[in-house]
Formats: C-alpha cells, structure tokens, sequence
C-alpha cells in the first residue's frame, strides 16, 4: 500500500500500525515519526544510487547526506559505489508511478531496527527539477527509511490535502508549538528546495 502519497507499508505494517496507534507517534513542529526508528547506534549507513539514473542524482543524494552529517548525529551517512554494501539503495520507480503521479516511495525502519531498504524515484518527475529540489526530494525519502512521517497536522494550511490526526502525540522539547511551512517532511508541494529548518534539526538531534 501508498499511505499518503509517497510511504509503502505491507498489510502486516499497516495492521501493527493500527493496534498501536495509541503511541504510533511523536510529534515536533508537526513533524510525526513512527515509534520504531534505526538502532544500533552510532550507526553508518551505506546508501548506493542506481546506475540506470543519471549523474545528477548521485550528486543530489551526497547533498541530501550532508544536510544529515552535518547535524553530527549518531547516524552517518556515506554513499557507495557497490550495491551489495548498501543499507539503502536508490534506483528509478516503475512506470506506472508517472502515470499515477506518484513522485516517489519508500517505506519506514523494519521491527529489528533497519532502515527501510529501498527509495524509488519518479525521474520522468526528478529528471528536470534541478540539484537543490532533487537533493530535498532524496532527503525527505531518507527521513521516511529513518523513521520519520510528514508533517501532517497542517496539510491545509500549506497547501496538502486535509486528514484525520485523531492519534496521539507528543511534542519534542525545544521545538515550536505549530509546524513550519518550510519542514524537509511536509509531503507537498514535491518540486520546492526545503533545507533543514532550526526545528527540523532540534527533532534529529533529539532521536539521533
């Protein structure tokens, strides 16, 4: 299944999702996560780009990387050259997500504490974008391998579709009360440079 818009998640995800709903999340700025995150740490994870994409991707994605290394947090990020060494690979979507304008996927971090394996890209979508909406894109596909949902309480005010937020949550010390225009994890508009905001950064620190 797509959950709202760009998250894959199997039936069995979904049916853990909904018997834990009452501590599915925690919130900061209307940034949610799911409770179950990458562990291990301090922890290196390896991220490969497909070849059947082009170079630009490749450069997005160690941008994307640096937005996160340079918050020094307990995960590192590097790219690599050999797929059989990735935590994460990046690789072109199927066809049928141009059809469906689906922009992209991936998923959240399994039960053992592993990030979500695999981001797939719509480059009929990417191809044109340029470096800096390609290199957010990337960013905000690694915030979902990570752990981390959209920033759904305020769907409507910036733009998005409105939907239920009937779940608990739990605001992060350190963080505003309401969520930023500007947050990596809002879900649209897709094709827009978003760096990291002061309150986008205070909840990586907090749970890296």
């Amino acid at each position: 299944y797509i959950v709202e818009g760009d998250i894959l998640l199997s039936e069995e995800e979904l049916k853990r999702l909904v018997s834990a709903k009452s501590d599915v999340v925690t919130r900061s700025a209307g940034d949610e996560l799911y409770t179950t995150l990458v562990s291990g740490l301090p922890r290196e994870l390896k991220v490969y780009v497909n070849a059947k994409i082009n170079k630009e991707y490749t450069k997005a994605t160690e941008a994307a990387l640096w937005r996160y290394n340079a918050l020094d947090l307990a995960l590192r990020f590097t790219v690599v050259a050999n797929s059989s060494l990735a935590d994460i690979q990046i690789e072109p979507s199927p066809d049928y997500y141009a059809d469906w304008e689906i922009y992209g996927t991936a998923g959240l971090p399994s039960n053992g504490g592993d990030p979500y394996p695999k981001i797939q890209l719509n480059t009929a979508n990417y191809d044109t974008v340029g470096l800096n909406v390609l290199t957010t894109a990337i960013a905000h596909k690694i915030g979902h391998c990570i752990g981390l949902r959209h920033a759904i309480s305020y769907y409507s005010q910036h733009g998005c579709h409105p939907v239920s937020t009937t779940y608990k949550s739990l605001a992060i010390l350190g963080t505003a009360a309401d969520s930023t225009a500007q947050s990596w994890m809002l879900p649209c508009p897709e094709n827009t440079n978003r760096p990291f905001t002061e309150d986008d950064k205070v909840i990586l620190k907090n749970i890296y």
